[in-house]
């Protein structure tokens, strides 16, 4: 008879352990961050280097990207003016295109949730440009691309669709390797030996505008 209970209870028991570890794991498991797509548009202003060519640069910038928690990815296209901005007797002026490829990741972030949050974050990435001067002639190359921002995101139906839009400002150096020099190697100063100078172009821009997506 107790042998008999015993096989009678049995099938209970395993369906109930099954049950609890069904909710442990169900409990363990964290949901995954919402996806977000998003567009940016807006402008840069700094200085960008081409070699000996040296001022003032500005134009347009902009991305469509998407983001999944704190990390996101990044396609960009720059379109802005570079080349002498101080030289008044032969200034030498162009125009560059870039395409670039740029990994973020927010290092403070708001939240999804609420009407109102900010992030701040960091990026870099690669690209590839095209100058072409005004006077002729072109130069195509790689670059490496690095930089932090923040942003502000306000969501107008925070309990329905999750759009948002808000502005962005962002501070971005972008290095590539200069033409070749043929300088003789040099002092530009006091030193005890000369060089030539750098071969490593460095723009630096501020970057902002207005975000916005689903």
């Amino acid at each position: 008879m107790r042998a008999a209970s015993i096989a009678a209870a049995l099938p209970l028991v395993c369906l109930l352990a099954g049950s609890a570890a069904a909710e442990t794991a169900i409990a363990g498991e964290v949901p995954k961050p919402p996806r977000r797509v998003e567009l940016r548009l807006g402008t840069l202003m700094g200085s960008g280097d081409v070699g000996d060519a040296r001022g003032y640069s500005g134009g347009l910038q902009a991305a469509v990207g998407v983001r999944r928690g704190d990390h996101g990815m990044l396609a960009e296209l720059q379109y802005a003016s570079i080349g002498d901005s101080l030289s008044r007797e032969s200034p030498r002026r162009g125009r560059v295109t870039r395409a670039a490829l740029l990994g973020r990741w927010n290092v403070l972030s708001g939240g999804p949730d609420g009407p109102v949050s900010g992030d701040l974050w960091i990026e870099g990435g690669v690209g590839y440009e095209h100058v072409m001067w005004n006077r002729g002639g072109v130069m195509d190359r790689p670059f490496l691309a690095m930089g932090f921002g923040t942003e502000l995101d306000a969501r107008p139906s925070p309990g329905g669709k999750r759009r948002h839009v808000g502005p962005y400002l962002g501070f971005r150096t972008q290095l590539a390797r200069g033409p070749q020099s043929e300088d003789m190697p040099t002092c530009g100063g006091p030193c005890t030996r000369a060089t030539r100078p750098s071969s490593l172009d460095a723009s630096l821009y501020v970057v902002f505008g207005i975000h916005t997506g689903r």
